[in-house]
């Protein structure tokens, strides 16, 4: 409620004390709303703006914003590091096998039984004869 005398806006206020109406400048109400800073009616009766300003609503949402955007970073980031660390394990896993793997492939080539841990020069007779269930 904004009316213009001389020049000047002015907003219309009434005192919650007293109940006396009074005008001040539309620029100062504007300051104490934001400011929520005291201001005194005509009789001196102290008085100030209570409630959120869209201003300080908007900066609190947007604080609120940046922090679950933090929040959503840190847990990424930590998904990303235990799936790096899955991964490490998983392929050091992998070359374990592998070594293992080539380790009893050359026993074998060399005619080691890997059941009895004996050298035969007929490795597949002695397999068949001896060992005839699949070796695990």
């Amino acid at each position: 409620m904004a009316s213009t005398i001389f020049g000047t806006n002015l907003c219309r206020e009434t005192c919650c004390t007293c109940g006396m109406e009074f005008a001040m400048p539309a620029d100062i109400t504007q300051r104490r709303r934001d400011d929520h800073d005291w201001f005194y009616c005509p009789a001196g009766h102290q008085q100030h703006y209570m409630g959120e300003t869209e201003a300080s609503r908007l900066r609190r949402e947007l604080a609120q914003v940046k922090r679950d955007a933090e929040a959503n970073s840190a847990y990424l980031n930590s998904r990303l590091a235990a799936e790096k660390a899955s991964a490490h394990g998983a392929a050091v896993r992998m070359g374990l096998a592998q070594a293992k793997l080539r380790r009893a492939m050359k026993r074998v080539g060399a005619g080691v039984c890997p059941c009895c841990n004996r050298t035969f020069k007929q490795l597949a007779a002695h397999m068949k004869c001896k060992h005839p269930e699949p070796s695990r």
